[in-house]
C-alpha cells in the first residue's frame, strides 16, 4: 500500500523541464552554470612555433534557431592560456599561464606581448587556450529554450525543436611570423537541450 501511494504521490509531482546545450558534429560551444548565472564558454585554441603578441575581440554573435546572442566587448569575458610546452597534437605538459584577461571590454591581465624564449633544442610548441564567455540573460535563456520548444510537435526523425544554429566571432590578432590580423570563426552546429 505504501508503494502505491509513493507512485501516485511521485507522479503527482511535475517535474521541471531538462534541457542541455551541447553541439553536435562541430566545435565544442556550451552552455554552462556557475550556480548563480548561465553563460556560454567558446573555446579558441592555437597551437604552432609562433607567439600571439596581441588579441582584440571586435564582435560576433551565437544564432539559436531563429534567436540571435550578440557577442560584444562590453558583454563577453575573454581569457587566454599559454603553455609553452605542447606537441603538434596540442598536447601539453606542465602548467598554463594566463596571459591575457579581459572582462567587459576591460583589460585585467596583458603579458602576451612579453617575450617567449626557448632554448634552441627545444622543441615544443606554444599552445595558447582561448576561452569567451558570454552571461545570458534570463529572458535570453526562455528565448533558446523557445527555440526548442518551437519545433518540437513536428516529426522529424533525428531533430527536435529549432537547433539548426551557427556562430560567428571576429577578432584582431598579432602573431610575432604574421604580424596583425583579423580572423575568427564561422560554423554551423546544431544543439540539444539538456539543461
Amino acid at each position: 500500500m505504501l508503494t502505491l501511494l509513493t507512485l501516485f504521490l511521485l507522479s503527482a509531482c511535475k517535474l521541471p523541464p531538462h534541457y542541455d546545450f551541447i553541439c553536435r558534429n562541430t566545435m565544442s560551444i556550451s552552455i554552462l552554470s556557475n550556480g548563480k548565472h548561465h553563460y556560454f564558454s567558446i573555446p579558441v585554441q592555437y597551437v604552432g612555433d609562433y607567439q600571439i603578441e596581441s588579441f582584440e575581440f571586435l564582435n560576433g554573435y551565437v544564432l539559436i534557431g531563429d534567436y540571435k546572442v550578440s557577442l560584444e566587448r562590453e558583454n563577453v569575458k575573454i581569457t587566454i592560456l599559454l603553455n609553452k610546452s605542447a606537441n603538434e597534437d596540442g598536447k601539453a605538459r606542465g602548467d598554463f599561464e594566463a596571459v591575457y584577461s579581459e572582462d567587459k571590454g576591460k583589460i585585467k591581465i596583458s603579458k602576451l606581448d612579453e617575450l617567449i624564449i626557448k632554448d634552441e633544442t627545444d622543441k615544443t610548441l606554444n599552445l595558447y587556450n582561448m576561452d569567451i564567455e558570454r552571461v545570458l540573460s534570463k529572458d535570453e535563456i526562455k528565448n533558446i529554450i523557445n527555440e526548442y520548444e518551437n519545433l518540437k510537435n513536428i516529426d522529424y526523425k533525428y531533430r527536435t525543436g529549432n537547433t539548426n544554429s551557427k556562430i560567428s566571432i571576429e577578432y584582431k590578432i598579432k602573431t610575432n611570423i604574421d604580424g596583425e590580423f583579423e580572423t575568427g570563426m564561422f560554423d554551423y552546429f546544431e544543439f540539444k537541450i539538456n539543461f
